[in-house]
């Protein structure tokens, strides 16, 4: 069931085409002809590559035509990206000042072009090829192949109550339920159950907040259950609702003995929200639970199962919706993804499409649920997203997805992009993919941060099973004996795992590992062998067998993103800093690496550094010329011109995430302005870092220096560890004229103060309305007043 989203890899080639044609290379190399035709064949091929991509599944020679066509436009993606590979030496070369040659090769300033015109002519002969067999094909161009929907809405779990309209009687009537008379047993249950769209959280909403429900309740709590129907995880949410202070337990019986005595002689209602469990025996095990600890007569279970209501359904709505949920034939998984996926339809004729789609023919065909996930695929809006879909198959099976690392990975295969017109940048792209994915029950079991932001995610083995068979013919698994079964002419993604630190052979042409376009490597070391991979743009390495990076590693031009993870790579190659393209570099859990490349500031198009402060004890010079900088978790003050905390000033992208470390390195006030960081709106979790007072000498300039690293108000954590002042600065204290409270922290959610020995006083935490976590410790020298304000 192999299937081609092609629309996507033709979008990025034409924009690299035009984005070419602007800075005038082809002028400056004498093909402007050539690059004029590449983007009216790619503009005509484009129109009708939807047509194509619908009708692969039925049209073999259609699937054929596209395979050929997929060829040749990675190799034109290749090309083009050669020609930005040096502008961007060029750029680099301005920038440090030195003699350049216009935009000429520097190595052989007349064979680069000579060869480059040579390729490029080359593939619009078969492009040329190509577009003969549009019309013996039958393909018709489509005037709005891909749909602008769906992307924009919000994918979170909140709605806004005015939005959906719930008749009143709904409500009354369960609040009748609830109160009534009649309702004497200890623990009664009432469901409310259906399919997305029906308005089912807003019932329970405007029940839970019902004036009514609110005098005859003595205890009201709402739980999140979703998929995991853990009783322990429920009766412990339930206490810590109750008492803030038992977040730790962890004994049921515990939990169990808490819970009885906050609910003795109380009537509560518990609402549980978002249930998908059909297992009898954890709801009986539940029920008990509750039984032993209240006896009291009239509390009530108010269960709302299936979740997420966007749409006001009418009653013809409601009729299909019915329809096609007989079909998933109670199957949750089913359920959840139909579900995930016709929240975003709005019309009928959608929901119609769906309930007559052929798809459901091929149910019976022991099959299982696997159609109903190919037809959720099928409606992905995009096909950027579709795209992104079918990568993840490049994971294992029960892999935890890193949100972060995965959008950084569909950057790098360019599969992300923007319009001219947008702000958005490519990241919150592939952030809105990410959550419709995941809103489309596609991934499933986030993992959430204390800031509530969701950072990780799997795939369940069936969905992953679609996504694999989705790309299939681009994406190679190898794992342990090697089969003679493979076919390899197509493949760019490759993952290989060594389990025993054998490592084998991988079944591919020099020119197969040629086209390889993302690869994996997991305990397998193949040394110079990398430079094989010459148009990669995803290498990732993991395992403690990769002891070292050959220096070649900087010949791979295309690389945008490097992952280097739990090896005894002592030294990355200075040559790293000739990858221009290179996006993201990753460096975790390498123990024994000490520094990153000196001449890391040539990588002008870095967005993403993220690595380890254990490990590393400086960072590399001039840091600040990396203008595009999103991410850098820590950075390490110098006292040298290149070192120093000024570098930060230039970072105005800086997101999540920022430590500072060697804080005493920073002379005044003055010069802690130079990090500008209230100017940072994006930095959402800032450490300030001094050296432990015992290792330190000169004189003690701490509080004027913290006085100059004011943050932005949009902080959400806040760390300081060995501040050596006496008094914390005036951004941080109390300030009667700002609304009485402190000053900037609305958003704060954690503060933390260590060893902080010289202060007499710590901050009033009073006036925090965000805060949730407060770490003070090694406050040797605070007094008694302060200590029981703490």
């Amino acid at each position: 069931m192999a299937e081609f989203v092609l629309s996507v890899v033709a979008e990025g080639i034409l924009a690299k085409a035009m984005s070419l044609a602007s800075e005038h290379i082809g002028s400056a190399w004498g093909f402007k002809e050539e690059l004029r035709k590449l983007q009216v064949s790619l503009t005509k091929i484009q129109a009708v590559i939807h047509d194509a991509e619908k009708r692969q599944i039925s049209d073999e020679s259609v699937k054929t035509w596209l395979l050929e066509l997929k060829d040749v436009a990675y190799e034109a993606d290749n090309v083009l990206d050669e020609f930005g590979y040096e502008i961007l030496h060029q750029k680099v070369e301005s920038q440090k000042r030195k003699k350049v040659r216009s935009f000429f090769s520097p190595s052989n300033p007349i064979v680069f072009p000579f060869k480059m015109g040579n390729k490029i002519r080359s593939i619009n002969q078969s492009l040329d090829r190509i577009k003969t067999n549009v019309a013996l094909l039958g393909l018709r161009e489509s005037s709005n192949p891909i749909p602008k929907i769906g992307l924009d809405r919000e994918t979170d779990s909140f709605i806004d109550d005015s939005e959906v309209v719930v008749r009143g009687d709904d409500v009354l009537k369960i609040v009748n339920l609830l109160i009534g008379a009649n309702n004497q047993r200890v623990i009664s249950v009432i469901p409310i159950v259906g399919m997305a769209g029906l308005g089912k959280t807003t019932i329970a909403k405007l029940v839970y907040n019902h004036e009514l429900v609110k005098k005859h309740f003595d205890v009201q709590m709402w739980v999140c259950v979703s998929d995991n129907f853990d009783v322990k995880r429920i009766l412990r949410e339930i206490l810590e609702i109750l008492d803030n202070n038992c977040s730790g337990l962890e004994n049921k019986n515990a939990i169990l003995h808490r819970l009885q005595k906050e609910l003795q002689g109380k009537r509560y209602l518990l609402i549980l929200d978002d249930v998908w469990n059909e297992d009898h025996e954890k709801w009986d095990s539940l029920r008990s639970s509750l039984l032993g600890v209240n006896q009291n007569n009239g509390n009530n279970i108010l269960e709302k199962a299936f979740a997420n209501e966007r749409i006001p359904v009418t009653p013809d709505l409601e009729d299909i919706g019915r329809k096609i949920a007989k079909r998933c034939g109670g199957n949750p998984l089913a359920a959840r993804v139909l579900g995930g996926m016709m929240r975003f339809k709005e019309d009928k004729s959608e929901w119609l499409l769906i309930q007559n789609s052929k798809t459901w023919d091929s149910m019976g065909d022991n099959n299982g649920i696997f159609p109903i996930l190919k037809l959720s695929f099928d409606h992905l809006p995009t096909p950027s997203l579709k795209q992104c879909f079918a990568y993840c198959s490049i994971f294992p099976k029960d892999f935890v997805i890193e949100k972060k690392l995965l959008v950084q990975h569909w950057m790098a295969e360019g599969f992300l992009q923007t319009s001219r017109r947008s702000f958005s940048v490519i990241e919150d792209i592939g952030n809105k993919y990410f959550d419709f994915l995941l809103a489309n029950s596609l991934f499933q079991d986030p993992e959430k941060d204390f800031c509530g932001d969701i950072t990780r995610c799997k795939m369940h083995d069936l969905v992953h099973d679609l996504a694999l068979s989705i790309s299939k013919v681009e994406t190679l698994h190898l794992e342990g004996n090697l089969g003679d079964d493979i076919d390899a002419s197509h493949i760019r993604r490759l993952s290989l795992k060594s389990n025993d630190h054998t490592t084998y052979a991988i079944p591919l042409s020099k020119d197969g590992m040629g086209r390889l376009r993302t690869v994996f490597f997991n305990r397998v070391d193949l040394g110079d062998k990398l430079l094989e991979f010459k148009c990669v743009r995803g290498l990732s390495l993991y395992g403690p067998c990769i002891k070292e990076l050959p220096k070649s590693i900087g010949k791979l031009r295309h690389l945008r993103l490097l992952c280097i993870k739990d090896t005894y790579i002592k030294l990355i190659p200075n040559s790293v800093s000739m990858l221009y393209n290179l996006q993201t570099l990753v460096i975790k859990d390498c123990h024994f690496l000490k520094e990153l490349p000196k001449d890391l500031q040539n990588l002008i198009n870095l967005r993403h550094i993220d690595i380890d402060h254990c490990y590393i004890k400086q960072l590399p010079i001039n840091m600040g010329q990396l203008t595009c900088l999103q991410t850098l978790p820590l950075f390490i003050v110098g006292q040298d011109v290149g070192c120093r905390i000024e570098e930060l000033g230039c970072l105005s992208q800086l997101r999540g995430k920022v430590y500072i470390y060697n804080l005493e390195h920073v002379r005044d006030k003055e010069e802690g302005k130079t990090a500008n960081l209230a100017e940072k709106p994006k930095v959402h979790k800032l450490g300030l870092h001094w050296r432990s007072w015992r290792k330190r000498e000169g004189n003690n300039n701490d509080e004027d220096v913290l006085e100059g690293l004011q943050p932005h108000p949009n902080l959400k954590s806040l760390k300081i560890e060995y501040f050596n002042g006496e008094k914390f600065p005036s951004w941080l204290l109390r300030s009667d004229n700002i609304r009485g409270g402190l000053l900037l922290f609305d958003h704060l959610l954690e503060f933390c103060l260590s060893y902080c020995r010289k202060c007499e006083k710590i901050p009033t935490l009073g006036h925090l309305p965000s805060l949730k976590v407060l770490r003070i410790g090694g406050m040797d020298n605070l007094n008694g007043q302060n200590q029981q304000q703490k």
